[in-house]
């Protein structure tokens, strides 16, 4: 996660180009004395998935062997303890195809785990909404103030898990509006360790893109809003919370 936290440009999975990483700790929790203490990007390994028409990536954990290398753990938190992670990126598509929808995984859980996907199509996220800015040039959120231009979308979501609630651990989300151009995406990891007997951990956990060929030509003005996208980090100057 590190590396691609402090990449510069993007990187390339087939037609999607993946650029503006993040990584936040959104909270942690730990019975006192026990000495646990969160995961950073160190911890974790991104992996590039291209899977048929999926295309993603997957999060695991990072551990030392006996010798000091790198090896596969675990990726969870210990009884009575409780984490919730989010890892924010954007990807940009090659002209022509979209994104049709989304799958996640989580391959195999133990105790309480869920992995939620937030995704923004030709948008960003603007608090509990997606601001997509309009094609007449005022496309960096008009400026610091409040966008007077552009469209709110609701945010598309996607849950899988092991909570009571009864999550699945594989699922499909056919996205309405589909992403022709670029979307902003936000993975939250939720590890709880509170509730039931013990640990909460996964192996791996996986998420898709669905590409398809695009029914309809990209129009050339909202080809010019995206032209600088991956040269732009930090273009989030609206609030998420």
């Amino acid at each position: 996660m590190n590396d691609y936290i402090n990449m510069q440009g993007s990187c390339s999975i087939g037609i999607l180009n993946f650029s503006n990483f993040s990584f936040s700790v959104v909270s942690f929790t730990t019975p006192t004395g026990s000495g646990d203490t969160p995961y950073d990007p160190t911890n974790i390994a991104v992996t590039p998935v291209s899977t048929g028409a999926d295309t993603g990536l997957a999060y695991s954990a990072l551990g030392l062997d006996t010798n000091g290398n790198p090896i596969s753990v675990p990726f969870g938190v210990a009884a009575g303890d409780r984490a919730v992670y989010q890892i924010m990126y954007q990807y940009v598509i090659d002209p022509g195809p979209v994104d049709a929808g989304m799958d996640l995984g989580l391959d195999p859980p133990n105790g309480y785990v869920t992995f939620n996907r937030q995704l923004c199509a030709d948008s960003y996220f603007a608090g509990s909404s997606c601001y997509q800015p309009p094609s007449d040039g005022c496309g960096d959120f008009c400026g610091s103030a409040a966008p007077s231009q552009g469209t709110f979308l609701p945010i598309q979501s996607l849950t899988v898990g092991t909570t009571p609630t009864g999550f699945p651990l594989t699922a499909h989300l056919t996205l309405d509006p589909q992403v022709a151009n670029f979307a902003e995406i936000i993975d939250t990891i939720t590890l709880d360790g509170t509730t039931g007997d013990g640990a909460a951990t996964f192996d791996i956990a996986t998420s898709g893109s669905n590409i398809v060929p695009s029914d309809t030509p990209e129009p050339a003005s909202f080809i010019l809003v995206l032209s600088g996208i991956l040269g732009v980090a930090g273009r989030r100057k609206l609030s998420r919370g």
